[in-house]
């Protein structure tokens, strides 16, 4: 009896795991995710990750001699990137990174050439507080 259920759950199994491996990340041509360089506002199409809250995401770069400040750098370029798309969708005047809270880094890259890229995001919540309508 045991046997027959496991074999009965067998395609269930098998077809949760291609569900799974159908969340992959989208790459571009050039081989980088399709977030990078991008700004928007449903990681479906752009990324697939953890996250699923709804918010802003936007993307930076930079390339430094090391790792670390690259990565620094990348994250400052893309709160200032994403700074500046939530008051644009909020119709409101540009705040400064440091007054928007909760930001928060959810993916990392770093290309061959050593650039880092950076996916940062902010949720509604978060933004709604500081970009007030």
């Amino acid at each position: 009896m045991r046997i027959s259920a496991l074999i009965a759950l067998l395609p269930l199994i098998f077809s949760c795991a291609s569900i799974g491996e159908a969340v992959v990340q989208k790459y571009r041509e050039d081989g980088l995710p399709m977030w990078v360089e991008n700004r928007f506002t449903n990681p479906s199409g752009y990324w697939a990750g953890f996250n699923d809250e709804g918010g802003y995401y936007a993307s930076g770069k930079a390339k430094y001699g090391d790792a670390q400040s690259s990565t620094a750098a990348a994250e400052l370029d893309a709160k200032a990137n994403l700074c500046d798309f939530v008051a644009a969708e909020f119709k409101a005047e540009r705040k400064d990174t440091a007054s928007v809270s909760g930001i928060r880094r959810v993916d990392r890259l770093v290309s061959e050439d050593g650039t880092v890229h950076v996916l940062m995001f902010v949720s509604e919540k978060n933004a709604k507080k500081t970009f007030r309508r």
